[in-house]
C-alpha cells in the first residue's frame, strides 16, 4: 500500500480548508461543504453496495439487486463491487445480466490481477449456468493456470466429468491430494468412482463426507446411488428422499426429475 499517496489525500484537504479558514469564515465552511459533497459523491457506490449487501442478507433480494444496480449505474464504482452484484445476480438466477457486468469489469483498466481472477471465475458459473460448457471450461482452466484454490479445484472438476475430459480421474485425485476434506471435492471423486463402478472406494468416501456432517442434494443423491448399486434398496430409496428434500441452490447439480427417477429404480416413489 502507498501510505504517500495516502498521506497527501488527507493533508491537502486540511492545508486547504485551513487557509481558507484564515482568510475567510463563510469560505471555509463553503469549502468543507464542496469537500463534504464531493466525498459523499465518490463514496455513493460504496453507501449503495453496502445497504444492498444488507438487503440480500434480510433475504429481500429484489431490493438488494435494485441497490445494487443503481451503484453499478454510477459509473464510479469499483471492480470489486461489480464481481459483488454480477454473484449476486447469478445467485438470484439473472445469469445474462450476470454475464453483461462481469464481460465489463473485465474490460476495466482498474482491474488488478486477482480481481480478474475472480471476474473469470464467476463468469465460468454463469457460462455453466447458460449451458455453455465448453467456454465455462476454457474460463476456468485459465484461472486454474494463475490461482490454484478449493473453490476452483471443486468448479474445475466438476466440469471434467460433465465433459467426459480424459483426465477427469486425474484431476479429482490431484484435487483430492489439495483438499481431501472439501464437500465438493470429495463428491467429484465419489463420482468418478462410481462412472467407473468402483462402487466400494465411491462408498469410503461417501462415508466419510457424511460423517463430516455434509449433506445436500449431490452428497445424499450419489450415497443412494452406491447404495442402490449393492443392491440395498431400502437404504437408497432413504438417501434419495434426503436428496429431494434438501434445499437446492443456484448451483445444484443434480434435475430433481433424475432423484425421482432413482426413487422409482429404488422401488419407492416418494414424490
Amino acid at each position: 500500500m502507498d501510505y504517500k499517496k495516502y498521506l497527501w489525500l488527507i493533508l491537502i484537504p486540511f492545508i486547504v480548508v485551513v487557509a481558507a479558514f484564515s482568510y475567510n469564515a463563510f469560505l471555509g465552511i463553503a469549502v468543507v461543504v464542496c469537500f463534504l459533497t464531493f466525498v459523499l459523491w465518490q463514496q455513493r457506490p460504496n453507501l449503495l453496495t453496502q445497504r444492498a449487501q444488507r438487503e440480500y442478507a434480510k433475504g429481500n433480494n429484489t431490493k438488494a439487486l435494485e441497490i445494487f444496480k443503481k451503484a453499478h449505474r454510477t459509473n464510479r464504482n469499483s471492480p470489486a463491487n461489480n464481481i459483488l452484484y454480477a454473484y449476486i445476480l447469478l445467485r438470484c438466477g439473472q445469469d445474462d445480466e450476470a454475464a453483461k457486468v462481469l464481460n465489463m469489469v473485465l474490460f476495466s483498466s482498474r482491474l488488478k490481477p486477482a480481481q480478474r481472477m475472480q471476474a473469470k471465475q464467476n463468469l465460468s458459473l454463469v457460462r455453466y449456468r447458460q449451458g455453455d460448457m465448453e467456454e465455462a471450461l476454457r474460463l476456468m482452466e485459465e484461472v486454474f493456470e494463475s490461482y490454484k484454490s478449493t473453490g476452483v479445484y471443486g468448479a474445475l472438476g466438476y466440469y471434467k466429468i460433465v465433459m467426459n475430459a480424459p483426465d477427469a480421474m486425474e484431476f479429482a485425485l490431484e484435487a483430492y491430494d489439495y483438499n481431501s476434506d472439501d464437500k465438493i471435492i470429495i463428491d467429484n471423486l465419489v463420482q468418478m468412482y462410481i462412472l467407473r463402478g468402483q462402487y466400494e472406494k465411491a462408498k469410503v468416501l461417501s462415508d466419510k463426507t457424511l460423517a463430516a456432517g455434509n449433506d445436500g442434494v449431490e452428497v445424499y443423491f450419489h450415497a443412494g446411488q452406491i447404495e442402490l448399486a449393492k443392491g440395498n434398496r431400502q437404504q437408497a430409496a432413504e438417501l434419495f428422499a434426503k436428496a429431494q428434500q434438501s434445499p437446492r441452490s443456484f448451483m445444484t447439480t443434480v434435475p430433481e426429475a433424475e432423484i425421482a427417477r432413482h426413487l422409482e429404480m429404488a422401488g419407492t416413489d416418494r414424490n
